[in-house]
């Protein structure tokens, strides 16, 4: 599956156009084409939006998982928690950097969040620490990936 093949599932069974999605996110319609298609990396605010939109978490909509449940906790004012991740698993910030393939100073400024994790990125982080993209970005306390 293509990471955002699910985006593209979830809007045709809303029975939406890209134009419609696109509105939603503030985007040009042919920007969150080039989201469905992979061409384009989605900014995390962006998925974020379309979680809360479609009701669903934003592994659910990475394909990282299949279950598609509505979270019931999420927080008003999420907080990254990768740092904390990093320091728990005993990774200095250039060992975790070079793990998920990007500089030290790209994720030094992902952790100060001087500049926004790239979706991939994201990823990369859930996939290493065994947990959810909605735990990484501070918007579930839900740390366990389902099934």
């Amino acid at each position: 599956m293509k990471v955002y093949q699910r985006i593209r599932d979830l809007r045709e069974d809303a029975d939406l156009f890209q134009e419609d999605v696109a509105r939603i996110l503030g985007c040009p319609p042919r920007t969150y084409g080039d989201y469905e298609l992979g061409q384009t990396d989605i900014p995390v605010d962006r998925l974020i939006c379309l979680a809360k939109f479609y009701q669903t978490t934003t592994d659910h909509l990475l394909g990282l998982t299949r279950v598609r449940e509505q979270p019931n906790n999420w927080k008003s004012s999420p907080q990254l928690r990768i740092r904390g991740l990093r320091k728990a698993a005993g990774f200095t910030q250039a060992k975790l950097a070079k793990a998920i393939h990007c500089s030290q100073n790209n994720y030094c400024n992902y952790e100060l969040e001087n500049r926004k994790i790239p979706t991939k990125v994201l990823i990369s982080l859930a996939q290493l620490h065994n947990t959810t993209t909605d735990y990484l970005l501070g918007l579930s306390d839900e740390r366990e990936k389902p099934e």
